[in-house]
């Protein structure tokens, strides 16, 4: 007899900001859309993850944090490439799904970013 195990886990569908423009000045649209960077950011694009108590509240807005530089380089590097999975220590970032996922943990998700 033979046994199995299936694993699962569910992404929940979160808005992408990579097409959106990066200002230091909020819009009256959605304050929380936006976040303090250079605007110019000599074309290196930078990855973020929202540090928030509740990644998914929709009351209490993001803490886009940018992931440290060698983080970032990897996954830009899997990014360009294609990739669409990485692993980054105990966390699986899902590239097209931007979301980070614990390994130990698969309900601790967060949302990613990428900003040009």
């Amino acid at each position: 007899m033979h046994s199995f195990t299936f694993s699962f886990f569910l992404f929940r569908a979160t808005p992408t900001h990579s097409q959106k423009q990066v200002t230091n000045t909020p819009t009256k649209k959605n304050k929380s859309d936006f976040i303090a960077v250079d605007e110019d950011m000599s074309g290196n694009p930078q990855w973020f993850w929202n540090a928030a108590s509740n990644p998914f509240s929709k009351s209490e807005p993001p803490n886009w944090t940018p992931y440290s530089d060698a983080d970032n380089a990897k996954i830009e590097n899997a990014f360009q490439k294609g990739d669409t999975k990485l692993q980054l220590g105990n966390y699986a970032i899902h590239i097209n799904e931007r979301m980070q996922v614990n390994q130990n943990d698969f309900s601790r998700q967060r949302p990613i970013k990428r900003v040009e």
